[in-house]
């Protein structure tokens, strides 16, 4: 238990190291929408447990195959001694003579049909690594919906931002008008108050407008598992992005295919499919090719007069 507390935070701090890196290399140009969504998949972590579940599901798939074509070869090897009253391993009768036996062999043998349960077994084996790749698009979806609604409340709380400073500047300007008009006597003291007071609304808006962008790059900045110590710039210019045209709407046969989530529960039905045939396959009979060699040796310690026999298979 101790070792394996003490490597999480190393593995902690590496990967810091690594996001960190990457950061900075970063910061020399604002990041565009294409660039966060990038920074995200790559620095995700759910990405890297996917990596790791692909390379077990690839394995998975490759064991089968072995398993399936390939023959089973076993080795034995004994050795003992008799003492007493024994059964003389020469003339399988009884004696009291101290015997040494001893023995080899090798046997091999394949499986030549065993109800298509090695067949069935790769079938699943090569269902589960594509509904792994599924999985994995589809959490790259995920990941890159999620970058892309904190990046645009980004840029929208920004744009408001703008707006509201212009707003406040202008609320200053008819203030200091209304000031300047109340002391020539063309406004009351009550005029000057009601601008104080939406100038004091504009300036209230504007600092819940910047705090409401602090969050929203914060959250930008999770999303993307970026360093919350680290400054994140952005590209704001929205002129250059792609407008999609999507028609009369995508057929629902397309989306069946197109849409990872579609493609996980129609191999996750043809999985179970191939389940229930492999446990049907078990029931039938198994024809099983076998074959082996085994050679035995034996003496007797201490008898005079006796010539130990060599190997015999």
């Amino acid at each position: 238990m101790k070792s394996g507390y003490m490597k999480i935070p190393i593995v902690v701090i590496l990967v810091s190291f690594a996001r960190l890196s990457d950061a900075q290399q970063c910061r020399t140009q604002p990041l565009t929408l294409k660039d966060c969504m990038e920074y995200a998949v790559n620095h995700s972590v759910e990405m890297r447990l996917h990596a790791l579940y692909r390379s077990d599901e690839q394995w998975a798939r490759h064991q089968s195959i072995m398993q399936a074509f390939t023959p089973i070869v076993s080795a034995q090897s004994y050795a003992y001694n008799q003492y007493g009253r024994n059964l003389d391993p020469e003339s399988n009768t009884y004696n009291t003579v101290t015997t040494f036996h001893t023995g080899f062999g090798v046997s091999g043998g394949i499986t030549l049909f065993d109800g298509f349960q090695a067949v069935n077994n790769i079938k699943m084996a090569h269902t589960a690594t594509k509904m792994g790749l599924s999985k994995e698009q589809k959490s790259r979806d995920a990941i890159c919906l999620a970058t892309m609604e904190a990046y645009y409340n980004v840029v929208y709380q920004r744009m408001l931002e703008s707006t509201i400073e212009n707003q406040v500047a202008t609320a200053k300007s008819a203030r200091d008008l209304a000031i300047r008009q109340e002391e020539l006597g063309q406004k009351s003291h009550a005029d000057m108050v009601l601008m104080e007071s939406k100038l004091a609304k504009k300036q209230y808006l504007l600092t819940t407008t910047l705090n409401k962008e602090q969050e929203a790059l914060m959250t930008l900045k999770d999303v993307m598992f970026w360093p919350a110590d680290s400054v994140l710039s952005i590209d704001e210019n929205m002129e250059d992005l792609p407008i999609l045209s999507m028609g009369e709407g995508i057929p629902a046969e397309s989306a069946k295919e197109a849409l990872p989530a579609a493609a996980i529960a129609r191999m996750s039905v043809e999985n179970a499919a191939l389940g229930l045939k492999y446990a049907r396959g078990a029931f039938a009979p198994q024809v099983t090719l076998y074959g082996g060699w085994s050679t035995t040796y034996y003496t007797y310690p201490g008898l005079e007069g006796y010539t130990p026999r060599p190997f015999v298979d």
